[in-house]
């Protein structure tokens, strides 16, 4: 397992800084074969420290190789799929932007504190 620290950002005027640490633990890549289909797997989580805790918050990201897709999904939905190959449980929507996976992050973040 890969682990990463997060640097926290200096809260800005008007804004309330609300985590001192945050973790980025990522498990190593594997290529796993499900219906007839060969997808790049891992898992991510991001621990938080707050004045509450240290919640910590997951997802599943898939890749699917042969269409240049990126997955991301709850870490339930992905053990579903990693169990099922149901391809119903990957959104349907296209992969986001960097942009829209940057606020996707700092909503997990924030999410975190609870």
């Amino acid at each position: 397992m890969k682990e990463f620290e997060v640097i926290c950002l200096q809260a800005t005027e008007g804004t309330k800084r609300i985590a001192n640490k945050a973790v980025l633990r990522v498990l190593p890549f594997t290529s796993n074969w499900l219906n007839g289909k060969t997808y790049l797997v891992t898992q991510a989580y991001v621990s938080v420290e707050t004045n509450f805790g240290t919640p910590q918050k997951g997802v599943g990201l898939i890749f699917d190789k042969e269409n240049g897709r990126e997955y991301a999904l709850t870490i339930a939905d992905f053990n579903r799929f990693m169990e099922t190959g149901d391809a119903s449980l990957l959104p349907k929507e296209s992969t986001p932007s960097s942009k829209a996976r940057t606020l996707q992050l700092k909503e997990l973040c924030s999410r975190a504190d609870g």
